[in-house]
């Protein structure tokens, strides 16, 4: 009697609010993401909102990819895993209070960079051709502050960055005045969000996963690695799956057709006798029909 009476009300909590339909609810999440956290959040408080969006990005060995860091030092707090059983194991209440409180935007996103390089080199070692989003996810606090030389690097820094690690999103989910971060991303309207006690879990994370869910999976040359360099050329393949009525979206950055070198051809073939569409565009991020 008591899970009869337990178990409506846990099933009209979770479903009570669903994200609204929008071309970004037809793909599946495949994402290789780096949170930043800043321990200043006390753990009681944060740990909803963090959980929340995580448990939305279909983290699985199939799909999605996390590793937790703290926004202080960059000390890794949860190592790279596919299960989200890891990250409630490593960190808690307990691991929480173990980590430097605070900010450093400049240790921030030296390690984010050598995170996402680290991964290209794998992609050159694997003959991988890339199959997920990259995203550093960053949630300061409050009182989380980036004097005006911090700012001036990570201006510097962000510019050359786009060169070397262009398919790299960051996104900010943090509290206090979020203006202040305004400078470091390329649509604030899109890549902040806001994090406090004045909003409900659902309601500060469901534009997260939403964000989330827009940026598509990378496709590149494995050959060229890290360096974005390559001496050789050849034919690569990789293979994923659609569910039927869904869709994939992936995107090649202009970065990897630097020069004139000719033979840059990407063939999509069935794996399946089902049909499905192609699209492609230069101009539009999620082409669809």
């Amino acid at each position: 009697a008591a899970l009869q009476s337990y178990v409506p009300w846990m099933n009209s909590d979770c479903y009570a609010a669903e994200e609204t339909q929008g071309i970004h609810n037809m793909t599946t999440i495949m994402t290789n993401i780096f949170v930043f956290l800043d321990t200043t959040w006390p753990y009681y408080f944060v740990a909803d909102y963090v959980n929340f969006v995580l448990q939305r990005l279909n983290i699985n060995p199939y799909a999605s990819v996390v590793t937790l860091l703290s926004a202080a030092d960059a000390t890794i707090m949860v190592n790279t895993t596919h299960y989200m059983s890891a990250v409630y194991e490593n960190w808690n209440i307990t691991t929480h209070s173990w980590y430097k409180p605070g900010f450093s935007l400049p240790q921030i996103l030296n390690t984010a960079a050598d995170l996402a390089q680290n991964i290209m080199d794998v992609d050159r070692n694997t003959s991988s051709l890339g199959g997920r989003s990259l995203v550093a996810l960053l949630i300061p606090s409050p009182i989380a502050y980036v004097p005006d030389w911090d700012m001036n690097y990570a201006l510097n820094f962000l510019q050359k960055l786009n060169y070397s690690v262009p398919d790299l999103h960051f996104l900010y989910y943090g509290g206090g005045a979020l203006i202040r971060f305004k400078d470091l991303v390329p649509n604030p309207h899109e890549d902040i969000f806001p994090l406090g006690e004045e909003y409900g879990v659902w309601t500060a994370g469901t534009p997260v996963v939403r964000r989330i869910r827009e940026i598509p999976r990378r496709l590149v040359n494995p050959r060229c690695g890290a360096a974005m360099y390559a001496n050789t050329a050849g034919a690569n393949e990789m293979v994923q799956y659609v569910r039927a009525g869904a869709i994939n979206f992936y995107r090649i950055m202009p970065n990897y057709f630097f020069g004139s070198t000719s033979l840059r051809y990407l063939r999509i073939t069935p794996q399946s006798p089902v049909s499905f569409t192609v699209c492609s565009s230069r101009t539009i991020p999620l082409p669809y029909r």
